[in-house]
């Protein structure tokens, strides 16, 4: 099994050449996604394993059922304030939540037609709640703490958009459960799934969280289609059916594994 994230142990010489041995003593990778897909195809090619591997994908699956009961039919006021979820653990290293409350706390659309929800506990709580404080949106910004996964579940069918900006974030199952719920995205480029989950400008928004420019665009782009929030959301949850469908990832599986002769 193999999992990366764009940003990790990028340039480790003894993390890299763990991996190489390692590497070398298996006989196939199964892998999460597209960009751990390329990370094991690209070491092997720069170190020239003489042996081919067989690389095989299996993303990390949800409970579909649990995350599917939100009504997309049901229209939303357009004059209502649009509520945005996070669910993310409070660690600025690796989610980046003290960023996007920075990068878009000055902006007009954001103060005047967003709220923001935050679902999660970690070292940085102060940290954040300060932040929030200083840049003046308490009004804005609700820190729910943890929640079990069924309030999670639920919040998910009252809210209009997920966003998760992280910095570090190998395959956010988060990131499935929103889709799955018929949610809207912003995600940061760094979570390792966005390429099987959000397609920019349809169902979502891909910003960078190191250009702080890009989750002002994010917050435009959502306000401007906030009429069109169900159909997106509806986009979501097809691009989720298609790649994360537990039923046809297993059957691919299993059926990739045959043809290559490891499974009889």
């Amino acid at each position: 099994w193999m999992e990366e994230s764009p940003k990790v142990n990028k340039e480790n010489f003894l993390i890299n050449n763990l991996k190489i041995f390692i590497y070398g003593k298996v006989d196939f990778f199964i892998v999460p996604g597209d960009f751990s897909n390329k990370k094991v195809k690209n070491i092997l090619l720069k170190y020239s394993s003489k042996t081919k591997k067989q690389i095989f994908n299996l993303p990390n699956l949800i409970d579909t059922v649990k995350f599917s009961g939100r009504n997309l039919q049901q229209e939303r006021k357009s004059n209502k304030t649009i509520q945005i979820l996070i669910v993310a653990r409070l660690d600025d290293k690796r989610k980046g939540i003290t960023q996007f409350i920075k990068s878009i706390s000055n902006s007009k659309c954001f103060r005047e037609n967003f709220n923001i929800n935050i679902v999660g506990e970690g070292p940085d709580n102060e940290k954040i709640k300060k932040c929030i404080k200083e840049e003046g949106i308490s009004s804005l910004v609700n820190l729910l703490g943890n929640c079990k996964y069924d309030e999670v579940s639920n919040l998910m069918k009252e809210v209009d958009v997920f966003c998760l900006p992280s910095f570090l974030d190998p395959s956010p199952l988060s990131l499935v459960e929103a889709a799955f719920s018929g949610l809207p995205l912003i995600a940061s480029k760094y979570c390792g799934n966005n390429k099987e989950l959000l397609e920019h400008k349809n169902n979502g928004y891909l910003i960078d969280p190191f250009n702080s420019q890009t989750s002002v665009d994010a917050i435009d782009w959502i306000y401007n289609n906030k009429e069109k929030l169900g159909e997106k959301g509806k986009l979501s949850r097809e691009i989720a059916k298609r790649n994360y469908d537990p039923d046809a990832v297993i059957k691919k599986l299993i059926f990739s594994m045959k043809k290559s002769n490891y499974l009889q």
